[in-house]
């Protein structure tokens, strides 16, 4: 029998996705690689700070969103100055990697 499309593959998968991916996870690669290891760059602070602040203000009975701190001007302003568009990066996955369980 015949190979399945993109044999090879994932069902969906073809070349340009696998390299697509590849090229996303390079730019992950260099974003971390480009902040510091022992402290957090200035615009890491102020995302911080302005986190912390949006979550000891947070007064609703079930756990904040990312839509509901999108919602918050100077927090979106502050998390699209730190992670570009285009940059591979989202914000759970900068908080889940620099921020952890502070």
């Amino acid at each position: 029998q015949g190979q399945a499309q993109g044999a090879g593959f994932g069902p969906s998968e073809g070349p340009y996705a696998v390299a697509s991916r590849e090229a996303k996870m390079r730019r992950q690669t260099q974003f971390f690689a480009s902040l510091p290891d022992d402290e957090f760059s200035e615009a890491e602070v102020a995302v911080r700070v302005a986190l912390f602040d949006f979550l000891d203000g947070w007064s609703e009975s079930r756990p904040p969103t990312l839509n509901d701190i999108y919602r918050e001007d100077h927090l979106r302003l502050a998390v699209c100055a730190l992670l570009p568009k285009g940059c591979g990066i989202g914000f759970k996955d900068w908080v889940e990697r620099r921020v952890g369980g502070d």
